[in-house]
């Protein structure tokens, strides 16, 4: 686990962002199965991979189904975060529609409902957490209902 932390960490560094995938879910899965990581190291790794999946699948040089794949693992990730966060905070609700809005919409003539229900359910859990939501929020929410 330590030697994938350190190779993450040089990959960060060095600007090289996409390649701090591989060993930061490496190091994760290891620290999953043999509980070799405090959760919030865990936590920790789940939101860095969910942002960098959520960057790669932003490149427009990716095919839609590799981006569905993208977006599928930053999905993953965020909602682990989420589901272990004994306090979720809106943003990362808010990312995690983001997510799921995209992802359903890859196809504009084809979208995925149930995916853009999925966001819908994270845009609400936002909303109920900001006394005074971003402007962005009800746009997502906004998108999310049509």
């Amino acid at each position: 686990v330590v030697i994938q932390q350190v190779r993450a960490q040089v990959f960060l560094q060095k600007g090289d962002n996409l390649k701090a995938i591989e060993p930061l879910e490496e190091a994760l899965t290891i620290g999953d199965k043999h509980k070799f990581l405090e959760p919030r190291a865990a936590l920790e790794y789940s939101d860095y991979l969910s942002q960098l999946y959520y960057m790669a699948a932003q490149e427009a040089s990716k095919t839609p189904d590799v981006q569905r794949e993208l977006f599928k693992k930053s999905s993953h990730y965020v909602e682990r975060w989420i589901r272990e966060t004994p306090k979720p905070n809106p943003d990362k609700y808010s990312f995690a529609a983001s997510i799921l809005f995209y992802w359903a919409n890859l196809d504009p003539t084809n979208k995925d409902i149930n995916l853009i229900k999925r966001a819908e359910k994270h845009v609400d859990n936002a909303l109920l957490l900001t006394v005074k939501p971003k402007e962005a929020l009800y746009v997502l929410k906004l998108a999310t209902v049509q």
